[in-house]
């Protein structure tokens, strides 16, 4: 029920935010003498455990303000910790007249982290492509459209409010979860149970056990509204419908996204779910643009319920 409340907060506000970094450290540097004075003041509720200063490994936790004193300017590794949960390891040096970072490791880490949530999340979109619940309804709709008159221009409208749903959405999480709660995924015994349990039911899903719906009222009063307004409103909320529609078939995949995101980094989730929303997406705005090649489609039949199978062995 959790989850399927975040989603309709979500269907509710969808919103735009920019996020940054957790950085619970923040260092000084300066020169004494023939030494080298560094100071680390923490956020509250913050710790920081020192790995090692230079090539000497250090065993000893530190709290609060932390004062370190070099004979040279080595580089120290630390980790900072809450009672949560734990950050990347970083490495620090200082340098005349500033402290900067040398933790190019961590950041090319983040990089190809979020670099591999995209994919996933194109991968899943594609998945999510065949499924019984998406399928079918690619040909229905871009025919709408062109019957209605907008044609071509609503229905890659269509597909762009597709993107801003699901990107919304992975924007969302970051915000009612927060940088704490998502970093403690990774090192949360409790919650990483919690998510087992949620991918065994979402696999269960897919053997056809039972269906994981929104309330069907949801989707009519949607595609209701959305005949009886016009322009980009009528095509946001028709999308919508979709997202509802289809939420049996896309909510285990867009959930173990999500999952495998969060983990990770703070603009994980947005970063997955921009993919999930492109590969989605595609396939209403190309067959618009070349509504004919809709006749090589492989029809609707047994072999997306054998597909929606093999997605639940995964």
């Amino acid at each position: 029920m959790k989850h399927l409340f975040t989603y309709l907060l979500f269907l509710c506000m969808p919103i735009l935010v920019t996020a940054q970094i957790l950085n619970p450290v923040h260092w000084t540097g300066e020169q004494v003498g023939d030494s080298v004075r560094l100071t680390a003041v923490m956020d509250e509720g913050w710790h920081m455990t020192l790995l090692a200063i230079g090539d000497e490994p250090v065993e000893q936790d530190y709290e609060g303000i932390y004062t370190i004193m070099l004979s040279e300017p080595l580089p120290v590794r630390f980790v900072a910790c809450n009672d949560v949960n734990c950050l990347s390891p970083e490495v620090w040096q200082y340098v005349p007249a500033s402290v900067v970072t040398t933790n190019s490791t961590s950041t090319a880490s983040t990089d190809k982290s979020l670099w591999l949530i995209f994919l996933l999340g194109i991968l899943g979109g594609f998945m999510a492509i065949f499924t019984p619940c998406v399928w079918p309804i690619i040909p229905m709709t871009v025919s709408f459209f062109l019957k209605k008159g907008g044609g071509v221009r609503d229905a890659v409208l269509y597909g762009l409010s597709i993107i801003i749903i699901y990107v919304g959405l992975g924007l969302l999480i970051t915000v009612l979860f927060g940088a704490s709660a998502l970093n403690a995924i990774s090192t949360n015994a409790i919650v990483n149970l919690f998510f087992f349990a949620m991918l065994v039911v979402f696999s269960l899903s897919f053997f056809g056990l039972f269906e994981i719906t929104l309330p069907a009222s949801w989707s009519t009063a949607l595609d209701s509204k959305a005949r009886s307004t016009g322009g980009f409103l009528s095509i946001l909320l028709m999308a919508f419908t979709l997202v509802i529609v289809s939420f049996s078939c896309t909510g285990p995949i867009i959930g173990t996204l999500l999952v495998e995101a969060a983990g990770r980094s703070l603009l994980a989730p947005a970063i997955g779910m921009l993919g999930f929303a492109l590969a989605l997406a595609l396939p209403f705005s190309f067959f618009a643009l070349f509504p004919g090649w809709m006749q090589r489609m492989p029809k609707s039949g047994d072999w997306m319920q054998s597909f929606k199978v093999t997605l639940a062995y995964l």
